[in-house]
């Protein structure tokens, strides 16, 4: 009888290595991972906080197709940068215009992955983060007392 495979708590908040594209590699950790759960409850408070200023400024009616825009991208923009701060925990192989290496920070995660032209890459992190079977205990580290 198969057993319940166990979720690897350190990998999932440190991440494992992905490639993008040959000689592009992202660190991702899972969107389980605690510090991705709580960027995304503080996306989602203030999109309601947002919200509610609209209807407030509306005296209480439905917000305009504008307002509703606003959120929408609101959301779209916190959710991405929620992704390259607390998904993407590293990467190898990123090069600028130049050619020269460009070291990993959260900072500059959030610079290249909020730009809508970088809108794959964000995509691909995400995805990659949701693969929820790839942050499990293998059996060989299970036999170590991982």
């Amino acid at each position: 009888m198969p057993r319940l495979p166990k979720t690897d708590l350190a990998l999932q908040s440190q991440g494992r290595w992905v490639e993008y594209v040959p000689g592009l590699e992202f660190r991702v950790a899972s969107m389980r991972s605690p510090e991705y759960q709580a960027a995304t409850r503080r996306t989602e408070r203030a999109v309601r906080d947002q919200t509610a200023t609209l209807r407030r400024r509306n005296n209480g009616q439905a917000l305009t197709s504008e307002q509703e825009e606003e959120i929408v991208e609101l959301r779209e923009r916190m959710t991405r940068e929620d992704a390259a701060r607390h998904l993407v925990t590293d990467w190898r192989g990123l090069e600028d215009e130049e050619g020269n290496e460009v070291p990993h920070s959260p900072d500059v995660a959030a610079k290249y992955l909020t730009d809508t032209a970088y809108l794959d890459a964000v995509l691909f992190v995400v995805a990659s983060a949701s693969a929820v079977h790839e942050y499990r205990v293998t059996a060989k580290e299970e036999a170590k007392g991982n």
